[in-house]
């Protein structure tokens, strides 16, 4: 069983005519009651959570600045998430993306961004499996999206990751 409450907070202001600037903050809460399985004839935990209920935050800000470079084609936005949680502690995710606007439903973008994935409650107390004590990857994206019309908005996605510091726990 599982009881999430989630704060979003988004706020995008103008800077200027060719400068946009987004800024967010979230909080989260996480609830849980994970039950170990037993064999039924021998009582034995095959699969045990310690502890079986557990409590944890995740906190968030991110800062996003999109310039136009080229009127009304060319776009360079820059920012970074920062984020805290009980499994990786503080992590920072900076990105840049370039985006051209061929036509009115055409774009072209490329990005690189490091991202870090939290760990999920089943990675973390297991008496029985392997866990993962967290992992950060550097991505490197390209990608292609175009509108037919107003109503569609269909992406085609090519996207390279390398991760590194990826720790295997054994318990």
């Amino acid at each position: 069983k599982r009881t999430t409450l989630d704060l979003d907070v988004q706020y995008y202001t103008k800077k200027s005519k060719k400068h946009d600037r987004i800024l967010g903050l979230e909080a989260r809460t996480i609830d849980d009651f994970l039950e170990s399985k037993t064999v039924a004839s021998t009582g034995n935990a095959y699969l045990a959570y310690d502890p079986e209920k557990l409590n944890y935050q995740i906190y968030s800000f991110f800062i996003q600045d999109k310039y136009e470079i080229i009127d009304e084609k060319l776009f360079i936005t820059l920012g970074s998430k920062f984020g805290y949680n009980e499994f990786t502690n503080f992590n920072f995710q900076p990105t840049i993306r370039a985006s051209y606007l061929q036509s009115d439903n055409h774009m072209l973008w490329s990005s690189i961004s490091r991202a870090v994935r939290t760990p999920t409650r089943g990675e973390d107390g297991i008496t029985v499996l392997a866990a993962y004590s967290g992992s950060t990857a550097l991505k490197f994206g390209r990608a292609q999206a175009w509108t037919p019309s107003s109503r569609n908005n269909p992406v085609l996605s090519i996207w390279f990751e390398k991760k590194n510091k990826y720790e295997v726990t054994s318990y």
